[in-house]
């Protein structure tokens, strides 16, 4: 800023405040109601614009796969799991951001958010060549547990942020080991045992030589 600019802005905020002074003395009942309605319409419309951003925009600053320009309210991504275990990101339309779609790969993920901003998770062997179907289950495990050598490790299939608990998931020993190395920074041995503790209270142990299969109403556990 200018010395010329400064001292015009110090002018004008100076002839404000005589002219509030003024408007204070000659018109006291008319000048209280007129900042009193400044104040609240501030109040107002700052707390209307809060509202708006933890809604609409807040979400989408917190995950790095959202585009603030989407237009509709739930967001999509995919994340390809390669044989060589690096990650490919891609958007629904299966356009490439940095590599050509690998065509052999162990696994996908898809991400669709729902209306509580809960990231559901839809594992795909092969992508579909059109349309990626993403119900969740009317059932949760209370617990699942992995064990190896003397050691037992939690893997979470349903968090505050996301869930795996959805129609059509096939949770297999790559699903697994690749959810260990995320949550828990664990390389899993080739052998190892899954406990499930159930939503009818029924437990469950097995080696991980099988697949749980999510369907909407039930799950089933099928050997490979």
């Amino acid at each position: 800023m200018n010395p010329t600019s400064f001292f015009l802005s110090v002018d004008m905020i100076v002839c404000l405040l005589i002219i509030n002074e003024y408007l204070k003395i000659k018109y006291p009942k008319q000048h209280n109601e007129f900042w009193i309605n400044i104040i609240y319409n501030c109040l107002y419309y700052g707390s209307s614009v809060q509202l708006l951003f933890e809604k609409n925009i807040k979400p989408y600053l917190s995950n790095p796969y959202i585009s603030m320009f989407d237009a509709e309210e739930v967001f999509h991504n995919i994340v390809i799991i390669e044989n060589n275990g690096t990650k490919y990101i891609t958007d629904t339309e299966l356009i490439p951001i940095d590599q050509e779609t690998p065509t052999e790969y162990k696994f996908a993920i898809y991400t669709q958010l729902n209306d509580k901003k809960i990231e559901k998770k839809r594992i795909y062997k092969t992508l579909p060549d059109s349309g990626y179907d993403c119900v969740e289950t009317k059932y949760k495990f209370i617990l699942v547990e992995i064990g190896y050598h003397d050691k037992i490790l939690k893997l979470d299939l349903n968090t505050e942020k996301v869930t795996y608990y959805v129609t059509g998931n096939e949770i297999d020993s790559t699903v697994i080991s690749y959810l260990v190395l995320e949550q828990q920074q664990v390389v899993l041995p080739d052998d190892y045992t899954i406990t499930i503790l159930d939503h009818n209270v029924n437990n469950i142990k097995t080696d991980n030589d099988i697949v749980i299969k999510f369907n909407t109403d039930n799950y089933e556990i099928v050997k490979k």
